[in-house]
């Protein structure tokens, strides 16, 4: 299931166990309708929004159709791979926010490559 429970908006409160209360509230109430759910969430949010502090990897490269060639590459190149080997990691794949993919297909090939990639990749020698 999909949920972004905060996307484009803040919570009430700044309370780290608030946040978590809701999350165990929304995951019960998932698991109640299937023992077996999963709870995906896009982690865009957590680097766009100023609000989210904490380390996520998840790649939004453009905002509406904004037609340009640029990236960061160097942090596409190693940031899954320190996100997954990072202690207490649950990370199982990468995720892409594609808005306006068509003018850099470098950096989404890239991204789309560090899913099955076990070492860093310096793109300076690549």
């Amino acid at each position: 299931m999909l949920r972004d429970t905060f996307d484009e908006n803040t919570p009430p409160k700044d309370d780290p166990e608030y946040i978590s209360s809701l999350a165990a509230a929304i995951f019960k109430a998932m698991q109640s309708g299937d023992d077996d759910a999963v709870w995906l969430m896009h982690g865009w949010l957590f680097a766009y929004d100023p609000y989210w502090q904490s380390p996520q990897m998840c790649m939004l490269h453009n905002f509406a159709r904004n037609v340009e060639m640029y990236g960061f590459l160097d942090s596409v190149g190693s940031g899954s791979v320190e996100a997954r080997v990072s202690k207490n990691s649950t990370m199982v794949g990468v995720g892409m926010s594609m808005e306006g993919i068509e003018q850099n297909p470098v950096a989404y090939d890239l991204m789309s490559e560090m899913a099955f990639q076990h070492n860093k990749i310096d793109v300076m020698v690549a």
